[in-house]
């Protein structure tokens, strides 16, 4: 079976219709309110897609949004030291 998101393989998964494949770590809190456990515990695959944080200009951005990017990029910084 396919779904054409990861919220509904999640679904499916968790009736027990077959196994869901996500993108941690945006899928993990998902996966675990939905009672799911990873198949390949300490198996990870390094993907090659991307996520692109997108806005019209740095001024532009209100406060709690450049907190947002500052923070997120601050993160991505400290997990490529760590990898």
């Amino acid at each position: 079976m396919y779904a054409d998101s990861t919220i509904m393989a999640m679904a499916l998964a968790a009736e027990g219709v077959g196994i869901a494949l996500a993108r941690a770590p945006a899928s993990d809190k998902a996966m675990h309110a939905a009672g799911l456990v990873p198949c390949l515990p300490g198996v990870a695959v390094q993907g090659r897609e991307a996520y692109h944080l997108v806005y019209p200009e740095r001024a532009a951005l209100r406060p709690p949004a450049r907190a947002f990017r500052d923070w997120l990029l601050a993160w991505c910084e400290e997990r490529e030291r760590s990898d």
